[in-house]
């Protein structure tokens, strides 16, 4: 049993981190400066980013969900397009060439998620305007439901085994509540800075800040009562 636990705490400490490493590769540079995530960049994430088009977003690594499917070359050859205003002559001579050979597998028919039609200049011109939309209530709930159902089971059975140690009382409080209060006030601020206004990215951060400060007892007190303690 206490080989089990110990793999067990290993096992979600290293996922944690995991979701560290992601957030600053995926959040930390959404601002275009690098470093751990600011309040800027957890409000462009989510409230979107009026300087920046839709298709320079969905292209650019490492966040954007297209970014893999374009070269670099390409990639700067459109950028450099939006940027000039998207004009019609050049998309025929030179973006229309790039998209048949990057592009034609997912987007020459319109689907269920609506994605532009990128062989018609009408079409094309709409992912082009500058400002990006803040994140879908589409995108929102499946991204809360993952994370909700997840973090609270591994978070809840990480307080259990903290339960039945013999911490003192605030201890075990601190590790038992502060995780999943966490985890309401982060989720909550998606939504909230979304939704509502991009001023509650703080809530984003509070609560992440909440859950990486909460979980240190449900890791390490475990470990010191299991293979440590007298």
């Amino acid at each position: 049993m206490r080989l089990m636990c110990s793999l067990f705490i290993l096992i979600v400490a290293l996922g944690i981190l995991s979701a560290h490493v992601n957030l600053l590769i995926r959040v930390g540079n959404a601002d275009d400066k690098s470093g751990p995530p600011s309040l800027e960049d957890i409000r462009l994430h989510f409230a979107g980013n009026p300087e920046e088009s839709e298709i320079e977003e969905e292209i650019t690594p490492p966040d954007g969900g297209m970014s893999e499917h374009i070269g670099d070359a390409d990639r700067a050859v459109v950028i450099d397009w939006v940027h000039q205003g998207a004009p019609e002559n050049v998309y025929r001579e030179t973006i229309l060439p790039i998209i048949d050979r990057q592009c034609m597998q997912c987007h020459a028919t319109a689907d269920g998620e609506h994605q532009p039609i990128l062989h018609e200049y009408s079409e094309i011109l709409k992912v082009t305007a500058q400002g990006t939309p803040p994140m879908s209530v589409a995108r929102l709930s499946l991204l809360t439901h993952m994370h909700a159902l997840g973090m609270a089971t591994f978070y809840g059975l990480l307080a259990t085994l903290l339960w039945l140690t013999r911490a003192p009382t605030w201890v075990k409080l601190w590790g038992m509540v502060l995780p999943l209060l966490g985890v309401l006030i982060d989720l909550s601020g998606w939504w909230l800075t979304a939704q509502v206004n991009s001023g509650f990215a703080v809530n984003v951060m509070a609560g992440g800040i909440l859950q990486a400060f909460g979980v240190i007892p449900c890791v390490f007190v475990p470990y010191w009562e299991m293979w440590l303690r007298k």
